[in-house]
């Protein structure tokens, strides 16, 4: 008993730690493209596609703490037609938001943890709506 006990003290304390003063990067970048064409009377198609960038940069400010900023930008753009009529209906969006983030670290292996993460951000969007009669911005 005393034994399995010594070895699980052991472990506890063979725990990684990122270090203060270490530098974090991260990020994601996404892409969606979707297509549809329905079949009927009017014969429609549409098209959506999103791009998203979304870059973090962190600093520990404490031993598996870290305080950094998160970015996001997405572009979008919808497109609806009706291939009996000259009619048609274009969407294009931007959004950017940016905002802080602190996230805590508990390393179990030396490759594997769990962490916990609160943030906040500000955004901002546009919109650019197009079909027959011209482009109207929307914010």
């Amino acid at each position: 008993m005393s034994a399995a006990l010594c070895a699980l003290a052991q472990g506890d304390h063979a725990q990684t730690t990122i270090k203060a003063g270490t530098v974090q990067l991260g990020g994601s970048v996404s892409y969606y493209q979707a297509k549809s064409e329905v079949v009927d009377s009017l014969a429609q198609k549409a098209e959506d596609r999103v791009l998203s960038i979304g870059p973090a940069v962190g600093y520990f400010i404490a031993n598996n703490l870290a305080a950094g900023l998160n970015l996001s930008y997405s572009l979008s753009k919808s497109g609806r037609n009706d291939s009996n009529s000259p009619s048609f209906y274009e969407q294009r969006g931007e959004y950017f938001s940016v905002g802080p983030f602190v996230r805590y670290y508990r390393m179990l292996t030396e490759q594997f943890g769990l962490t916990g993460m609160l943030d906040a951000g500000y955004g901002h969007s546009n919109s650019y709506k197009s079909n027959n009669n011209g482009t109207a911005k929307n914010n």
